[in-house]
């Protein structure tokens, strides 16, 4: 997520309630898996984008994040 040119990471703290300082070394973990998917689910949406513009329907545009 992005916001005001920062990228903001969306997570859970391991062990859960746990911080950490400003400027501190962490370790982040990525679930491959549901990565995958999503980025799967994101390119289909640029492709019903597509195929909504070649099916004559140019008035339903994509929203910026939303497909």
């Amino acid at each position: 997520m992005a916001k005001n040119d920062v990228i903001m990471h969306v997570g859970t703290f391991v062990p859960e309630g746990s911080t950490f300082a400003k400027d501190s070394e962490v370790e982040v973990h990525v679930d491959e898996a549901k990565r995958r998917l999503y980025a799967r689910i994101h390119s289909a949406g640029h492709l019903l984008d597509i195929a909504m513009r070649m099916a004559g329907r140019p008035e339903l545009k994509p929203s910026k994040g939303f497909h």
